[in-house]
């Protein structure tokens, strides 16, 4: 039995515990810091949600301890100009949730959007993973019977996918294309409503708080959120 002042010997497994876990708690818990004060292309309210749920994983961290910690982060966050409220204008607002285009890479992004606007939107569509061959060939039937409905309209009404991704396939991303700045992938499907806040919000936080944190399109397949085709697709389009 070992005594108050006496400290048991470290077994052999402890190492290898020490290296599956990658990292100290301490250098853990930076990478969550990092990220709750870099990741304001997502609702405060999430970001804190998902920051919680990261904190209360470590090792001896409680509830108190974690909101203590977010308080923190907070007056930091303040003191830059980062939006830590739900009120606050948190797109795109004093981080690196987008880079300026180059010239090359503004080529690439006209020439995606030049292959986009010959493309006809059904064929889009199946190319992106977002309808099969069936559901393609269903409303293309459709809009034989009734031509001034548009392809898109058709797919929100039969339900194969939502409004919001009809719009940014047709609308928001040859606009983003057209701008001197692109985002990283996560924010393209987010706008897509292909991935939710808080789902963006998780893969980041997963990287953030991962030693050799896998890429953002990798976790996001893994998890069953979106086919490998929709995000190789995206990536394609958008990632210059």
């Amino acid at each position: 039995m070992f005594g108050l002042f006496t400290q048991p010997q470290k077994s052999k497994k402890q190492p290898r515990q020490q290296k599956a876990w990658g990292t100290s708690v301490a250098q853990r818990m930076r990478r969550i810091e990092d990220y709750y004060l870099s990741t304001t292309d997502i609702s405060p309210q999430v970001r804190q949600q998902m920051a919680r749920r990261m904190l209360l994983a470590l090792p001896g961290f409680s509830r108190d301890l974690a909101e203590v910690t977010i308080a923190q982060w907070n007056e930091v966050a303040h003191k830059k100009g980062i939006p830590v409220a739900q009120s606050d204008r948190y797109a795109g607002r004093s981080i690196p949730c987008r880079k300026s285009v180059s010239p090359q890479s503004k080529r690439s992004a006209q020439q995606a959007l030049e292959s986009l606007q010959h493309v006809p939107f059904g064929q889009m569509l199946g190319e992106a993973g977002l309808l099969n061959a069936e559901q393609i060939d269903a409303l293309v039937s459709l809009h034989l019977d009734d031509p001034s409905c548009k392809f898109g309209d058709l797919a929100v009404r039969e339900g194969y996918i939502k409004q919001e991704t009809v719009d940014f396939m047709s609308v928001r991303l040859p606009q983003l294309l057209k701008a001197s700045w692109h985002y990283p992938l996560g924010q393209y499907l987010r706008l897509a409503a292909l991935l939710d806040d808080e789902q963006v919000s998780l893969i980041l936080m997963e990287q953030a708080a991962s030693p050799q944190p896998a890429l953002f399109g990798e976790l996001a397949i893994a998890k069953g959120w979106v086919s490998r085709r929709t995000v190789n697709w995206t990536i394609e389009h958008t990632q210059f």
